[in-house]
């Protein structure tokens, strides 16, 4: 990950590639950058990955009386210059915002609140795709399911268990619960799998929804096996941390699960690799772990009570508990200017 001046002040962290499209287009080429490992802050024009990058344009001249639109800045601008509309063509260019020098501070009405809203405002879209992602998930882990089956042949039959104690009866249906075929394992994996890839359109479409942008069902299809492939891994490792940290007293293991939590939201809006989606999101939720887990144990009463409404609360519990890390995902970058209005 790489960091970047603007305007005096130290952004990022940022991927290469979006460094490299920022140096193209808004920042000069002097740019001061830094990423882990290097010594010093270096100008961007100095940097290999960078050198061969075209400068930005000097500003044209324009004729006495007319009025210029606001330009970028030259090769030779100042990056510690007074703020201008760089940082406005930034914002834009960078899509969600960077991660603030300072945390700030998580507002948890806020996200039930926008979520509570947004739910209302997109219902139709919101229920329409979780609708699909609920079928589409059941149909192919009903096919995968017979078709492992199908491989592993038929089950062995179920003993008798008349004068078999209590205790036999149970070690001999762990014994078989063991007895997983390979057809059904690949069958299981291959499921996770899928529904781990919904997922990440099913985070791309929440995002687009608390931005304001287009979002429709067909966006559930929309990220790319890369994406998938860096999930897994990443999925892998923190589920690896949780399960270390919970042996050492269960305090450890919320600890890391709060502060990791937003790998997979990370991998989908930045377009991050495995390792950078978990430092990502430990630098986005630093500061602000008792908040997350304040807001995710409301969430668990917000789902208990769509439970309890004979599940039909559940239509706007489950999307509002959704939604609301989402919009805390967003709001720690820049506030409430990180979502529409």
């Amino acid at each position: 990950m790489w960091y970047y001046t603007l305007n005096g002040q130290q952004a990022g962290p940022v991927s290469q590639a979006e460094l490299a499209q920022m140096l193209n287009g808004a920042l000069p080429s002097d740019t001061m950058v830094w990423k882990d490992g290097m010594g010093d802050w270096l100008p961007a024009q100095d940097v290999d990955a960078f050198r061969n990058i075209e400068a930005t344009p000097a500003a044209p001249t324009y004729a006495t009386g007319i009025t210029p639109a606001p330009t970028l800045p030259t090769s030779g601008a100042n990056p510690y210059a007074a703020p201008n509309t760089v940082v406005d063509q930034n914002a834009q260019l960078s899509g969600t915002d960077e991660i603030p020098a300072e945390p700030i501070p998580l507002d948890i009405g806020f996200c039930i609140s926008k979520s509570w809203k947004t739910t209302i405002s997109c219902f139709g879209t919101i229920f329409l795709t979780w609708f699909v992602y609920i079928l589409i998930s059941s149909i192919v882990s009903g096919v995968l399911s017979g078709l492992g089956t199908a491989i592993d042949g038929p089950t062995v039959a179920t003993p008798n268990t008349d004068g078999m104690t209590p205790q036999d009866v149970f070690l001999h249906s762990l014994s078989q619960s063991q007895q997983t075929g390979v057809g059904s394992t690949i069958a299981s994996i291959l499921n996770q799998a899928f529904t781990m890839f919904l997922g990440l359109g099913l985070t791309f479409i929440g995002l687009n929804l608390l931005r304001g942008k287009d979002a429709n069902v067909g966006q559930l299809f929309s990220q790319s096996g890369t994406k998938l492939l860096r999930l897994i891994g990443a999925s892998i490792l923190y589920g690896l941390m949780v399960a270390v940290g919970l042996l050492f007293f269960i305090v450890p293991g919320i600890y890391l699960a709060t502060r990791f939590m937003f790998y997979q939201t990370a991998i989908v809006d930045k377009d991050l690799g495995v390792i950078d989606s978990l430092k990502y999101s430990s630098e986005l939720t630093r500061n602000n772990k008792w908040s997350i887990i304040g807001l995710s144990i409301i969430n668990c009463f917000i789902v208990l009570a769509g439970v309890i409404a004979l599940l039909v609360g559940l239509i706007w519990a489950i999307p509002v508990a959704w939604l609301s890390l989402l919009v805390a995902y967003l709001y720690l970058h820049n506030g409430e200017r990180s979502l529409a209005a």
